[in-house]
C-alpha cells in the first residue's frame, strides 16, 4: 500500500483456510509480533517499511488444573505483597499434550479481585526440563533459559489474565516445561494483590520465596500449582513480506473523512438528509464532479459535489435525497458505507471506503397548543393534541428549566392576568437501572450516611452502563430496609459529565463546576426505589461517564434508623465517601462499589411553544361545575344512591333558575334534572339529583 509521511496504512492478507490466523511482525524472523489478525493498522510512518506475515493454524487454548478448584494461592506465580519474588512452576508434557510456538499465557485470578494492581519490572523465562519437580529448594539458573517476557503488568478484576510473550516459546511436546517468574517491582508491602487458583500435585511442582530487601536465593518447594492456560500456535506457513510505501506528498489525495450527520447517539427526525466530509490531502485542488455513493441500511444514496475540495482541506457535502429511518421504540441503528468513484484523485486506497454504525433517537415534532380563555381568579385548562410514544411538558420559563407538569393537559394555577406557558414534546424511554438488583450487598455510606450531620458521596456511573442520552428528571436510589420517617434535611446533589471512570484522589469533588439539581428536604419511610424528583433537569449527552455528589448537611447528627442502599460491586474506584459530625470532610475514603440507581429519563425533546391563558377581568355569568360530593371516592355506598355535586357562579350576575344540569354514569346511564333556584353572584350552589344512580358491585367494589 502507498501512503502519504505522518499517516498510517492498513495492510490486509487473505487465506483461503477458515481456521488460519494472520500474524503481523516487524522482522523476517517473525521473533517480533505485532498483531494477530487478518488486518494490522500499522503506527503513523515517515518512511517506506517492510512488515512480514505468515499464517497458523489456531488450535484451542490448552488449561492445565482443575478449573473447579475452590483453592487458591498468592504465592505463584508472583507475590505481589513483597518488592522481590520469585518462583518456578513444572508442567508436565503429557498434561500440555501438544507442540509449537507458545505466544500466550493466562493465569486465571480467584478470591478477592485487585483493582488496577501494578507489578512493574517483571520478567518471565521459560525451558524444556526432564525434571518432574524440583530436586532442592535452590534459585533457578535462568542463565540456560528463553526470557520470554520483560515488562510491566496491571491486574483488575477476577477470570483468566492473559500475558501475551514478547518472543513465542517454540515447545517440542517431548519434555516437560519449567516457567520461572522472577518479580523485582518498584513497590513494597503492596496490598490488595491477586490471588490465583491452584491444583494439587502429588510431587514437588512448585517453588517460591519472596523478601523485603533482595531476590531471595532459596526457596520453598510445594505441592501444587497455579492453574495455567497455555495459546499454542500450530503449524505455519512461510512468512511473506507486505510493503508500505511511503511518499513525501502526491498531486491529489481524496479521502472519506466522515459521516458528520446524524451523529451518534443524536435525535433525528424520521426523514433526515446525510451529510458526509470529504478531505483532500494533495497540494492541487480537486475539481468539482466527484461522485460520491452512500449507503444506509440497504438504502443507497448517490450525489456528485458541485464546488472543489481544495487542497490541504475538507469539504461538507449533504446528499439531497434524505432517508426514512424506522425507529424501534424511540431508537435506531444505522450503518453507513461510504465511498467515492474517483481513483484518479486517490493514490492510497485505505480512505476511499468509509464504514460507520451510530445509534440514533427519535426527534418529535414540536407540539400543537392550544390557548384558551379564562376569567380572573380561576385557574385555565392548557391542552396540546397527543401523540403515541411521547409525552408533553410544561414549564414557566422558556429555557425549559422550571418544570411544571408531565401530559397532554395543564391545568393552571389560579390566575389574574395573563400568562405565557411553555410545553415541549419528549419521547418515553423506559428507567434506566444501573447495577445488579438480584446483588444482597447494601451500602449506608452511599449516596449518604445518615447517621452524621455532615457527610459526602461521590458516585461514577458509566455511559456504556446508561447507554442512552437524554433529560433525566428524577433519581431513584433502592433502600434495603424499612427506615420510619427518617428526615434527611437540607440536602443537595450535583450531576456532571466526566471521562473519568474512576476517583483519580481522595479529595471531596469540587461542585463549583457541576450542576446542583436538587436541594431540599428529603423523607424515608420504607423500603424499595426511593424517587427524587430534581429541581432542575440534566441534560446528559450519554457520551461520557457521570458523576453524581450528595451533600448531607442536615440539621441533626448522630441519627440512628437511617437508610440502608442496595449495592453493586464494580471495577475501580467508582466510589468516594466520608462522614464527620462537626465540619464537613474535605477527603474521603474510595469505594470499589457503588449503589444501584434507577435513572428516569426524557429522551429528545421538540422546540419550546408558547400556551397563553388568555385571563379576561370579569364576566355577566360564569356557571361551573366544581366537584362531585356523592358518592364519594373510596367510601362506602348504598346500591341505590342519589349524586350530589357542588356547582359555583363566578360572574357578576344572578343565574336564574331553570338550569338543565346532565350526568353520564359509565357511559350507559344518563340522568338530566332542572335546578328549580337561582345560583348567585361569586357563590356556590349545591344540587343533588333525585333520581338515584344504580351501582353494581363486583366483589363489593365499583
Amino acid at each position: 500500500e502507498t501512503i502519504l509521511t505522518g499517516t498510517s496504512a492498513t495492510l490486509t492478507a487473505y487465506n483461503e483456510a477458515p481456521d488460519a490466523n494472520n500474524l503481523w511482525y516487524s522482522d523476517i524472523l517473525g521473533t517480533t509480533l505485532l498483531h494477530a489478525g487478518n488486518t494490522f493498522t500499522t503506527p503513523t510512518l515517515t518512511d517506506t517499511t517492510v512488515y512480514y506475515v505468515l499464517a497458523t493454524s489456531t488450535p484451542d487454548p490448552i488449561i492445565i488444573g482443575d478449573m473447579n478448584s475452590t483453592n487458591t494461592t498468592y504465592y505463584v506465580p508472583f507475590y505481589g505483597y513483597y518488592k522481590y519474588t520469585f518462583s518456578s512452576i513444572i508442567y508436565l508434557a503429557d498434561e500440555i499434550n501438544d507442540h509449537g510456538p507458545i505466544d500466550t499465557i493466562a493465569f486465571y485470578l480467584a478470591g478477592t479481585a485487585p483493582t488496577n494492581f501494578l507489578m512493574d519490572n517483571q520478567t518471565i523465562y521459560m525451558t524444556e526440563t526432564t525434571l518432574s519437580e524440583h530436586p532442592t529448594t535452590a534459585f533457578p539458573d535462568t542463565t540456560m533459559m528463553q526470557k520470554v517476557f520483560h515488562g510491566d503488568l496491571t491486574f483488575n478484576g477476577n477470570g483468566w489474565h492473559k500475558i501475551a510473550l514478547d518472543t513465542p516459546y517454540d515447545y517440542s511436546g517431548i519434555n516437560n516445561l519449567q516457567i520461572v517468574w522472577i518479580n523485582e517491582k518498584s513497590t513494597n508491602y503492596t496490598s490488595g494483590y491477586p490471588y490465583f487458583m491452584r491444583s494439587d500435585a502429588s510431587t514437588y511442582r512448585g517453588l517460591y520465596n519472596y523478601s523485603s530487601t533482595s531476590m531471595p536465593t532459596t526457596g520453598i518447594r510445594y505441592l501444587y500449582y497455579p492453574n495455567i492456560r497455555f495459546t499454542i500456535r500450530g503449524c505455519e506457513s512461510g512468512i511473506v513480506e507486505d510493503t508500505v510505501f511511503v511518499i513525501d506528498s502526491t498531486e491529489y489525495e481524496l479521502a472519506i473523512d466522515d459521516v458528520i450527520y446524524p451523529e451518534n447517539m443524536g435525535c433525528v427526525t424520521p426523514t433526515t438528509n446525510v451529510s458526509i466530509r470529504l478531505r483532500n490531502d494533495g497540494y492541487e485542488d480537486i475539481p468539482a464532479g466527484v461522485n460520491i455513493t452512500c449507503i444506509v441500511n440497504g438504502t443507497t444514496l448517490t450525489g456528485i459535489t458541485t464546488e472543489p475540495i481544495l487542497a490541504d482541506s475538507t469539504l461538507d457535502y449533504t446528499f439531497t435525497t434524505p432517508i426514512n429511518i424506522n425507529f424501534v421504540e424511540g431508537e435506531a441503528i444505522l450503518n453507513f458505507k461510504v465511498y467515492h468513484s474517483a481513483p484518479q484523485y486517490s493514490l492510497t486506497v485505505f480512505n476511499d471506503t468509509l464504514l460507520k454504525s451510530i445509534k440514533v433517537f427519535y426527534q418529535p415534532e414540536a407540539p400543537v397548543a392550544h390557548s384558551c380563555v379564562t376569567l380572573a381568579g380561576l385557574p385555565a385548562l392548557l391542552s396540546v393534541d397527543p401523540q403515541a410514544q411521547t409525552s408533553h411538558y410544561w414549564f414557566s420559563d422558556p429555557l425549559g428549566k422550571i418544570l411544571l407538569h408531565r401530559g397532554d393537559t395543564f391545568m393552571t394555577p389560579v390566575l389574574y392576568d395573563t400568562t405565557i406557558y411553555y410545553v415541549s414534546k419528549s419521547t418515553d424511554l423506559d428507567p434506566v437501572i444501573v447495577g445488579n438488583m438480584a446483588s444482597t450487598s447494601t451500602t449506608y455510606y452511599m449516596p449518604f450516611y445518615g447517621y452524621y450531620k455532615y457527610t459526602f458521596g461521590s458516585m461514577i456511573y458509566l455511559a456504556n452502563e446508561i447507554n442512552y442520552s437524554g433529560i433525566i428528571d428524577t433519581l431513584s436510589f433502592y433502600v434495603t430496609n424499612s427506615p420510619s420517617n427518617f428526615l434527611m434535611d437540607n440536602q443537595k446533589i450535583y450531576i456532571k459529565e466526566t471521562t473519568l471512570s474512576e476517583h483519580p484522589s481522595t479529595l471531596i469533588p469540587d461542585t463549583t463546576i457541576m450542576q446542583r439539581v436538587f436541594h431540599g428536604d428529603i423523607i424515608f419511610d420504607g423500603g424499595g426505589w426511593y424517587k427524587i424528583a430534581l429541581d432542575s433537569s440534566f441534560n446528559y449527552s450519554g457520551v461520557n461517564n457521570l458523576q453524581i455528589v450528595w451533600i448531607n448537611e442536615k440539621s441533626a447528627g448522630s441519627t440512628s434508623g437511617y437508610p440502608y442502599f442496595k449495592r453493586t460491586d464494580v471495577n475501580g474506584y467508582r466510589g468516594l465517601y466520608y462522614y464527620n459530625n462537626t465540619a464537613m470532610p474535605t477527603t474521603g475514603t474510595r469505594l470499589t462499589y457503588v449503589p444501584n440507581i434507577r435513572f428516569n429519563l426524557r429522551g429528545c425533546s421538540s422546540a419550546l411553544v408558547t400556551d397563553t391563558a388568555y385571563v379576561l377581568p370579569s364576566t355577566q355569568y360564569e356557571l361551573a361545575i366544581e366537584e362531585i360530593l356523592s358518592p364519594t371516592e373510596d367510601e362506602c355506598s348504598q346500591s341505590n344512591t342519589n349524586v350530589a355535586v357542588r356547582l359555583h357562579n363566578y360572574g357578576e350576575e344572578i343565574i336564574p333558575a331553570g338550569i338543565e344540569i346532565t350526568y353520564i354514569a359509565n357511559g350507559t346511564f344518563t340522568n338530566s334534572e332542572i335546578i328549580n333556584s337561582d345560583i348567585l353572584p361569586d357563590e356556590d350552589y349545591y344540587f343533588t339529583f333525585t333520581n338515584p344512580i344504580n351501582i353494581t358491585y363486583v366483589n363489593g367494589i365499583a
